[in-house]
Formats: structure tokens, C-alpha cells, sequence
């Protein structure tokens, strides 16, 4: 008889395919997980990988999505469209379509722009003249 990986108490559960999981639970699962000797699932980061796999048992994250481009690959980061940088270039707009969580410093609108602090030229402008009248208003 096999027990949990965690507790070596309990039997393990089924997963979702009806295979012998490692773990009794999603409490031993979770529980092994913050000893840090296992890998997080790359697409929850909640459950360790299930054996030879970047994922966890659960259906959501084995369904991981394809491209919306090339519409056969599958997406390898969490949270992208494509499935390569390639992909992404060659759709029209694509800067468009990405949810960026950066703010401009000036006008405090959220921008797709990565590794900029201003969403246009007018702003990066505005913030310059702004330094440069706070500074010949300290002397």
C-alpha cells in the first residue's frame, strides 16, 4: 500500500483523470510545498508538480492555453498571449492588447511600455520642466 509523500499516514487521493496521486490531500500538498525542496506548479505556484511534469495534477492548470497568433503552440509564461516573441511581434496592435500593471510618473496612466517611466514624449517633457522650476525655486 502507498501513503501520502507528506504525512506517510493517509492514502492517496485520485486525481482528476483517475490516477493515484502523491498526496492525501490539498493540505499535504501545500504543506510540501513550503518545505522548498519541491517545484511549484508553473501555472497556479499553489500545488507542487505532479512527477515529471511542470504542473500540478489539477485540469486548470494541464489546459494551459495556445497562442492566439499561431494558434498551435502552447503558452509558455504565465499570463502572456504567445508563445514566442516572434508571435507576439507579428500581431498587429499587440502592445494593445497586454495589461500592464506600470504607471506613468507624470499623469499616473497605466502604459504597456516596459522599462519606461513616461507614457509619451508631452509627459516625460512636463516632468522635466516641472524639476527644472522646483530647482531654480530652491536656490
Amino acid at each position: 500500500m502507498v501513503n501520502c509523500l507528506y504525512c506517510c499516514e493517509i492514502e492517496p487521493d485520485l486525481d482528476p483523470d483517475g490516477t493515484l496521486s502523491e498526496y492525501c490531500g490539498d493540505e499535504c500538498r501545500r504543506k510540501a510545498l513550503k518545505t522548498g525542496f519541491l517545484m511549484p506548479c508553473a501555472q497556479c505556484k499553489e500545488f507542487p508538480c505532479a512527477k515529471y511534469s511542470r504542473f500540478c495534477g489539477w485540469s486548470a492548470c494541464r489546459n494551459i492555453p495556445t497562442c492566439i497568433k499561431c494558434k498551435k503552440k502552447k503558452v509558455r509564461d504565465i499570463g502572456s498571449l504567445w508563445c514566442s516573441k516572434k508571435c507576439r511581434d507579428d500581431t498587429p496592435n499587440w502592445k494593445m492588447m497586454i495589461k500592464s500593471d506600470e504607471l506613468c510618473l507624470e499623469c499616473r496612466q497605466e502604459y504597456p511600455l516596459n522599462g519606461k517611466d513616461f507614457c509619451k514624449r508631452e509627459c516625460e517633457e512636463n516632468a522635466q520642466s516641472n524639476d527644472n522650476s522646483r530647482r531654480s525655486f530652491r536656490l
